[in-house]
């Protein structure tokens, strides 16, 4: 544990490059493991039984669309109103 506290000693922009050099190392070998076992399960599937999985029959109800019959709307003279009775 010598090194932890070598590391420790070192000035901040040392250790942010220590720190960050090793997030990058670890992310890329977690993404080539992971990138390596989904190649895998891919080239392991059975891809027959894959395309004749059978889709379900779902009978949706058809939605009719009411009749909307506008009234008809005449239009006035602001100016000359007329009383419709």
């Amino acid at each position: 544990m010598e090194f932890l506290r070598k590391i420790q000693q070192l000035e901040l922009k040392k250790r942010l490059i220590i720190f960050w050099t090793l997030v990058i190392v670890l992310g890329a070998a977690f993404l080539f493991l992971w990138l390596k076992i989904t190649l895998k399960k891919f080239e392991n599937m059975d891809t027959d039984a894959f395309l004749q999985i059978k889709k379900p029959n779902i009978d949706i109800p058809k939605i009719e669309m009411p009749d909307f019959t506008m009234p008809t709307i005449i239009p006035q003279d602001p100016l000359n109103p007329t009383d419709i009775n």
